[in-house]
């Protein structure tokens, strides 16, 4: 999906990957850095180069080009909490992309209130909700994102087979109308 959108990638932008994964950390940070982009990367559990809260990022209003987010969101008792500070350090023209894992079917996102609900809801006592999609488009969009959507099925056969995507939604998140310019 990074190779369909180069333009995400800004001379001078900094890229920031939330809970890096590590294969993806080398290939996003190698691709930063032939951009001439900063990477950053961070979690709360250790993994990257400093720890880095999703309710609290260490950046200054507007100042992220590019920040990557994968099954986060739906760890974070305050999802919303979240998604303002995304925004908050977002620039004008950068990209959020936020995925969640597979969604609910459902009409609404199924949410926990404790571990052991979490356990026999999901099978995780970390995770808090499964989003129902409409739902997640209208969170994000509460907190002031244009939100675009990237699907696995749309890209080739071979790569949605080597990266394990299945029906992997990726929602793009903008400040501004991306339609707009």
């Amino acid at each position: 999906m990074f190779q369909r959108h180069p333009e995400w990638f800004r001379a001078g932008g900094l890229l920031i990957h939330v809970a890096p994964e590590e294969e993806l950390k080398k290939r996003l940070s190698a691709t930063a850095k032939r951009c001439g982009m900063t990477y950053r990367c961070g979690g709360i559990t250790g993994q990257g180069e400093f720890y880095l809260d999703l309710l609290n990022l260490p950046f200054q209003n507007d100042s992220v080009d590019l920040l990557y987010c994968c099954h986060v969101l739906n760890m974070v008792p305050d999802d919303l909490a979240g998604m303002r500070e995304v925004f908050r350090v977002m620039s004008p023209c950068g990209v959020g992309l936020l995925q969640v894992p597979a969604f609910h079917q459902g009409s609404e996102s199924v949410e926990s209130r404790s571990a052991e609900e979490s356990m026999s809801l999901f099978h995780d006592p970390l995770m808090y909700r499964c989003y129902a999609d409409a739902d997640y488009v209208a969170r994000l969009q509460s907190v002031g994102f244009h939100v675009g959507h990237l699907l696995a099925s749309e890209l080739p056969k071979e790569l949605v087979h080597k990266y394990q995507l299945k029906s992997e939604v990726l929602h793009a998140c903008f400040k501004q109308d991306p339609a707009r310019g």
